[in-house]
């Protein structure tokens, strides 16, 4: 059992063989042991209860099988996602989406036909 309480019910979350998940009747929170290669501890798993984010941390492997770091997340509805720190700029702020207004295009894309644009 896990020393932190479900993020969703309150309830106890528990070690299973494949998961850590809770075992109140009717709650379905659950966080996966192994996402994308890498085994999670259980300190690692209240870490991100707790805080709602653990890492970043290594030892991941892409589909391709090449390792990665990243950050994982709990969004609003207690599911985990990766964070790779791309929507902040180096002082943590939040980038500016790229203003595309008046730029004339590069081309067209060879896939799907929309324009090729430039952000410079």
């Amino acid at each position: 059992m896990l020393k932190v309480p479900c993020p969703k019910c309150g309830g106890e979350v528990h070690e299973k063989y494949k998961q850590y998940q809770c075992v109140k009747e009717g709650c379905d929170f659950s966080v996966w042991k192994t996402l994308c290669g890498r085994m999670f501890e259980p300190e690692e798993v209240e870490h991100l209860i707790t805080e709602r984010q653990v890492g970043p941390l290594q030892g991941f492997m892409s589909k391709m099988g090449r390792p990665f770091t990243a950050m994982l997340k709990m969004n609003a509805e207690q599911k985990i996602e990766f964070d790779f720190g791309n929507n902040e700029n180096k002082d943590g702020e939040a980038n500016a989406p790229v203003d595309f207004t008046g730029k004339e295009p590069l081309g067209k894309c060879p896939k799907c036909g929309g324009r090729v644009l430039t952000a410079e």
